[in-house]
């Protein structure tokens, strides 16, 4: 994630999208069928509570979860609030209701 944090300015719309659309991201392994690649809109935030609920977690690499990272502000933050409209990869913050 730090990679993608540091060439975002430089990134497409178009290559943002691929990202988002592209299968490249592991689960935590025993959070699902590790190790099987995700979208990134499959995977949850790396907590104990996901785990627990047997959501598919991204692999955070052993990294410390800081909701204030430039990484996670990458996953999360809405469009409108990053430069030149590049949308993130849209990792969902809570899981839904058909879940």
């Amino acid at each position: 994630m730090t990679y993608f944090v540091s060439i975002q300015d430089i990134l497409t719309n178009n290559e943002m999208e691929r990202l988002r659309e592209t299968s490249m991201f592991f689960a935590v392994p025993g959070s699902a069928m590790a190790p099987k690649r995700y979208l990134p809109n499959q995977l949850h935030k790396p907590s104990s509570e996901n785990i627990s609920l047997g959501l598919p977690v991204l692999d955070w690499g052993g990294s410390i979860w800081d909701p204030k990272s430039p990484e996670v502000q990458f996953a999360f933050s809405p469009k409108e609030l990053l430069r030149h409209s590049i949308m993130v990869l849209t990792l969902p913050k809570h899981p839904s209701v058909d879940i």
